[in-house]
């Protein structure tokens, strides 16, 4: 959970509330009194609502999170020269700061020249790639069990050309 809270200067802090990150700021949010430009800095990461799984087609990371409904008010208070003061009801600008989930990216391109080119003339072998519950072929006109042909790419693929992990950084293992 974390706890907004106003410090003098008006900063409003994002304090974390238990856990690993206690006591430590999330986030702060500050208004400049001149413009009424907000500026938000973010310092850890925010836990979204849905992780992007084959479940959901891996289309689940660019949910926002907002503030809770009431939570950051703002009021203007205007002063004369005389020094008389009036002050503006507060307005809630809750909604106005949203946290989004920036998701990985990635492109590949095909690299044209790794190709496996099977060649049925060659010697048959045992055959090491694991098929699962699925049976391997045995082709009849082929002596022995295995592969009738085998024959690697001479280099990868596919290259990457967009590797972006967001804000979040690369898994702890299995990123790529």
């Amino acid at each position: 959970a974390i706890t907004l809270v106003q410090l003098d200067n008006g900063v409003v802090v994002g304090q974390v509330v238990g856990g690993a990150f206690a006591g430590q700021a999330a986030f702060a949010i500050q208004i400049d009194s001149a413009t009424g430009v907000m500026t938000v800095e973010q310092y850890l990461s925010l836990d979204h609502p849905a992780e992007a799984v084959a479940g959901n087609s891996y289309n689940s990371y660019d949910e926002s999170v907002a503030l809770a409904a009431s939570s950051l008010g703002v009021t203007v208070t205007l002063r004369d020269g005389d020094n008389d003061t009036v002050q503006s009801a507060t307005a809630d600008i809750s909604g106005q700061v949203r946290f989004n989930d920036d998701g990985p990216r990635v492109a590949i391109s095909v690299n044209s020249s790794a190709v496996a080119g099977l060649d049925e003339s060659g010697a048959s072998g045992t055959a090491t790639l694991d098929t699962g519950a699925v049976v391997k072929g045995n082709d009849p006109d082929v002596s022995g069990a295995g592969y009738i042909s085998k024959a690697s790419s001479n280099g990868a693929v596919v290259t990457l050309t967009t590797e972006a992990y967001g804000a979040d950084g690369a898994a702890v293992a299995g990123s790529k």
